[in-house]
C-alpha cells in the first residue's frame, strides 16, 4: 500500500500578519507553542510530517525540508512535482480533528486516501469572502460526500454560509495539480474534480483577525 506523505507548506512571506509581527506567521505562538509546532503535533499521528520552507527552525529540525524562497505556491509545489499521495497542509490552519461527517475515524481515513484515485479537498462553511469559495456538484443533497469540485473563486461574497477552502489538500499526483493551477497561489484552482471532506473545527490563524480571535 502506498503511504501518505504529509507536507506543511511554510514558504510564504505572510504579508497579512506583518501588522502583528515581522516573523513568518507559522513562527508566531498559539497555546504556548509555535503555530508550526502545533500543526506538526496535530498531523504526526497520521504519518511522518515534513515542513517545506526556507526557515529550518531549531525545534523539530528533522521535520524540515529546507528550500529557498519561492515566488508562489505553484513554484514551491513544482519542487515536489514527482511526488504522489501527498497531503498538503497550509501553515496558517491548525487541524483539530473531530469525528468527520462521512468516515468513522481520521486515522482510517488518512490510511484510506492513498488507495483512492481521486484528489480530496477539505472545506468548511463560512460567509466570509476572505476564504476561497468552492462550488461542488452533488449527486444528491448538498451535504453528501459524493460532491466533486466544479470551481474555485477567490473573494467570493455570499450572504449565506458556503463551502470554503480549509487548508488541507490530498493530491494524488502533485505534478498534475501544478499543471492545472490557473492561480499561482491557490491549490484549489488546480483541483477541479476533487472530492470533498467537510470540517468545522480547524483553528484558522492566517490573518490578524483570525489569529487574535483564536488567542481569545
Amino acid at each position: 500500500m502506498s503511504e501518505l506523505k504529509i507536507v506543511i507548506t511554510a514558504n510564504g512571506e505572510g504579508s497579512r500578519m506583518k501588522a502583528i509581527s515581522p516573523k513568518p506567521k507559522h513562527l508566531l505562538y498559539y497555546g504556548g507553542k509555535r503555530i508550526i509546532d502545533c500543526i506538526v503535533d496535530a498531523m504526526e499521528p497520521f504519518g511522518h510530517v515534513k515542513v517545506f520552507g526556507f526557515y529550518p527552525g531549531s525545534k523539530n529540525a528533522e521535520n524540515w525540508m529546507v528550500c529557498g524562497s519561492t515566488d508562489s505556491r505553484k513554484a514551491q509545489l513544482e519542487l515536489i512535482r514527482d511526488w504522489k499521495n501527498v497531503l498538503i497542509v497550509d501553515c496558517d490552519v491548525i487541524p483539530v480533528f473531530a469525528k468527520p461527517t462521512f468516515v468513522p475515524d481520521f486515522k482510517e481515513y488518512f490510511e484510506w486516501l492513498p488507495t483512492q484515485p481521486n484528489d480530496y479537498i477539505f472545506c468548511f462553511k463560512s460567509s466570509l469572502s476572505k476564504y476561497c469559495g468552492l462550488h461542488f456538484t452533488f449527486d444528491g443533497a448538498e451535504c453528501q460526500s459524493s460532491g466533486c469540485l466544479e470551481s474555485a473563486i477567490e473573494r467570493e461574497v455570499s450572504e449565506r454560509p458556503m463551502l470554503r477552502v480549509s487548508g488541507l489538500y490530498f493530491l494524488k499526483y502533485v505534478g498534475a495539480t501544478v499543471d492545472r493551477m490557473t492561480d499561482q497561489n491557490s491549490i484549489a484552482f488546480g483541483m477541479i474534480g476533487a472530492k470533498m471532506t467537510s470540517e468545522q473545527t480547524f483553528i484558522r490563524v492566517g490573518d490578524p483577525e483570525d489569529y487574535l480571535s483564536a488567542l481569545k
